[in-house]
């Protein structure tokens, strides 16, 4: 399942303007729409468990399963 992550530069002139935009594209309602329009498989779990998510798309159940069943990796030491 292709993920997709969102940063903010740490040394970005538009801080604020991008961790806007990414609080927008993470929302469940732009996951929402992203899963219907384009077919492309949500980042946030919870959407997961939208009926007609699970209706339009065969695997949403057992995503949600291995979602509901994986540990996060730390990937970063901070």
């Amino acid at each position: 399942m292709t993920q997709l992550y969102y940063v903010v530069p740490k040394f970005s002139r538009n801080q604020e303007t991008a961790k806007a935009y990414v609080r927008a594209a993470t929302s469940y309602e732009a996951q929402l729409k992203a899963q219907f329009e384009v077919n492309m498989p949500p980042t946030r779990a919870t959407v997961f468990a939208d009926a007609e998510v699970r209706k339009r798309n065969r695997l949403a159940d057992s995503y949600a399963k291995i979602i509901e069943a994986g540990t996060p990796a730390c990937t970063s030491p901070i």
